[in-house]
């Protein structure tokens, strides 16, 4: 496996334009529009597809004989991301007679994390069943099961008729995840943003994950008109950020987190961060980074790796290649040590990055070491540990940076 008002007025550029971006739209130094099509001769070159049965008629995607309880028949944008803010928006309808139990599509981000999954989906539901009209929000985690997070209220349904178009959106950023639709027929719409948890509970961010449109059937035929993936960070970010929830926060809200303090004093900074991330899936996202052209990257992962028993000469290598890759792009590149924990022995990754990156090293080992820095989990640092890193990065980071300088958040 590979992997809105305003957007209404966005909306023609989405099914007038066929774009497929090595990298984003440097125009404006935000990247925007990364992927968008109306019209297919085949899925292979930007899409992997799993057990979906997805045709080319007429230049358009059709789409049947779906599954609408696992979530395993769909097709996934091959390039994995890792932006923090991305939106996933696409147009359709069904051709075929509605009934109880065809579900239509179904949008989201796809988890390729090989051992943390985290899905985030929005379904909307066409068929004449108790949900007709309602949009709902599912959580998929590691076992794979769907946790229905929200079904919208029966007041606030949008009705669907046979080959009404809809125009379906789902957007990540950060921990807020909202879900869009329009009935374009009949202008009838619903849009509601949720606040996902930390990685210790409820609905997390999608850690590293692919734009994924799923088929949900089981018997009817949809037909797709365009789609369009949107991502939203800075072209030449002042510092871009690779880690796990330890950046992100596990008991700790977002806002108490060291990457969120870090934002008052470089405003200018991509999140490439979630839970469970191991090397080898940031490894994934390397290419991207680079057609970033971040200033500077800092690279807060690797105990997952440990964690999940990789043999230290295959994280190492990974680490090392997305270092090199890094570096031969003109990007300069600050390492954390990693955070002591008290379940999981991490001196070894310690010292090798110690000896493998020497004086290009920041010691977020020892603040680590205090009382109170971890959480209750013993694995992540609590909001007073966020604050030690924080403090730590304050002091020492401006002395690696390159072309950066910090602002003061209280002037």
């Amino acid at each position: 496996m590979k992997r809105i008002a305003f957007l209404l007025l966005f909306l023609p550029s989405i099914v007038s334009a066929q774009l497929k971006t090595s990298g984003p739209n440097e125009a404006s130094g935000m990247p925007g529009l990364l992927y968008s099509a109306n019209s297919w001769s085949s899925l292979a070159n930007d899409w992997d597809t799993n057990s979906v049965n997805a045709n080319i008629v007429s230049n358009k995607i059709r789409l049947s004989a779906g599954a609408n309880s696992d979530l395993t028949h769909y097709f996934s944008y091959k390039d994995s991301l890792a932006a923090s803010h991305v939106k996933l928006t696409v147009k359709w309808k069904m051709t075929t007679a509605k009934t109880a139990n065809d579900y239509g599509l179904a949008l989201g981000f796809r988890s390729v994390n090989s051992t943390s999954l985290n899905h985030n989906v929005m379904i909307y539901d066409p068929s004449t069943g108790g949900t007709a009209g309602r949009f709902q929000v599912f959580f998929v985690n590691n076992g794979g099961s769907l946790t229905n997070l929200f079904t919208m209220g029966a007041g606030s349904a949008v009705s669907y008729s046979q080959n009404d178009y809809v125009l379906m959106m789902v957007e990540k950023n950060n921990n807020q995840f909202r879900c869009f639709v329009q009935n374009l027929t009949t202008n009838a719409q619903a849009d509601t943003t949720f606040t996902m948890a930390a990685a210790g509970s409820g609905m997390c961010p999608a850690n590293f994950y692919e734009p994924t449109i799923f088929s949900q059937g089981p018997a009817q035929t949809c037909e797709i008109d365009s789609i369009a993936i949107q991502v939203f960070e800075p072209q030449n970010a002042d510092i871009l950020v690779i880690g796990d929830s330890k950046v992100t926060g596990y008991e700790a809200t977002w806002s108490n987190t060291w990457l969120s303090g870090l934002h008052k004093y470089y405003p200018s900074i991509s999140i490439h961060a979630g839970a469970g991330n191991k090397i080898a899936d940031a490894l994934k996202t390397i290419p991207y980074i680079i057609s970033l052209r971040p200033k500077n990257v800092i690279i807060a992962i690797g105990s997952n790796d440990v964690r999940q028993g990789i043999s230290s000469g295959t994280w190492q290598a990974n680490y090392v290649s997305m270092t090199d890759q890094l570096i031969a792009a003109g990007i300069n590149v600050i390492h954390l040590k990693p955070m002591k924990e008290t379940v999981l022995d991490l001196a070894a990754q310690r010292n090798w990055i110690e000896t493998t990156y020497p004086g290009r090293f920041i010691d977020t080992w020892q603040p680590s070491t205090r009382t109170g820095f971890l959480a209750s989990d013993a694995i992540h640092p609590s909001t007073k540990g966020h604050k030690w890193i924080l403090d730590i990065l304050k002091a020492e980071l401006p002395r690696f940076l390159v072309n950066v300088k910090a602002i003061n958040p209280n002037e």
